[in-house]
């Protein structure tokens, strides 16, 4: 049974096949951030995981200051989830040795959005783990973004989310896809369960769909960028070169 690492722009359903790639016996670890009323069926990530990615894009992020307007304040500990940084950024070395102790015994599910940015630094720990990402509609994406965001005063917008959602993917569509095995989800084909079969092919074991509840991702799509349209239907033409579900 092969190890999994899932990666993904924040609020693109990266926590619903987490979900799923659990239930097909691989361990998430023993210290998990608890559920709240946006992931009310848990998130599946370690926060030490977590902290390990934060400190590897906190020069980055300082860097990135406002973002330009993206947001109303620079980026705090525990938000660079929402960084949205140039294609040309480079993220710096891992503590291999502290990152490895995190990993639980395997078969193993690592998760973590920030791994979009910073997962050719933690290879050395993830060796061939099968790579699966989760692509969502960038306008839905975006509207929970805002939505989660909002409680807060980092000030997101929908142009500021829109911003996110490209920078994400354009990053690991330029720098991580195609190194290693992976499996490309669309959010919409997991959610209708028409990715499912593939999910289980690659995990070489089934899942359990019940966990998919639709109710629990109804963002309304937002109107995109024409860029954001450009590179949505370049995600989904990599994901069917992948031989994904798209």
């Amino acid at each position: 049974m092969r190890d999994v690492v899932v990666l993904g722009c924040g609020r693109s359903g990266t926590s619903l096949v987490t979900g799923l790639v659990a239930s097909a016996g691989r361990a998430t670890g023993p210290r998990l951030l608890a559920p709240d009323p946006a992931n009310p069926r848990g998130f599946f990530e370690d926060p030490a995981v977590n902290a390990l990615n934060e400190r590897l894009l906190a020069p980055l992020t300082e860097r990135l200051g406002t973002g330009g307007g993206t947001y109303a304040r620079p980026l705090r500990e525990g938000e660079r989830w929402l960084a949205a940084l140039p294609a040309d950024a480079e993220v710096g070395h891992l503590d291999v040795d502290r990152a490895r102790a995190l990993v639980p015994p395997g078969p193993w599910c690592l998760k973590d959005p920030r791994f979009s940015y910073t997962l050719r630094a933690w290879e050395p720990v993830l060796g061939d783990a099968l790579r699966v990402l989760v692509v969502r509609h960038p306008g839905e994406a975006a509207r929970s973004m805002v939505d989660h965001a909002a409680n807060g005063t980092l000030g997101l917008g929908l142009p500021g989310a829109l911003r996110v959602w490209e920078a994400v993917n354009r990053y690991v569509l330029e720098h991580h896809l195609g190194r290693g095995d992976w499996l490309v989800l669309h959010h919409a084909a997991v959610l209708d369960g028409s990715a499912l079969p593939a999910l289980e092919e690659a995990l070489g074991a089934a899942v359990d769909r019940s966990f998919v509840d639709g109710a629990l991702h109804r963002s309304p799509a937002a109107p995109v960028p024409p860029s954001c349209a450009a590179l949505h239907a370049e995600l989904l033409a990599a994901a069917r070169d992948e031989g994904s579900a798209a």
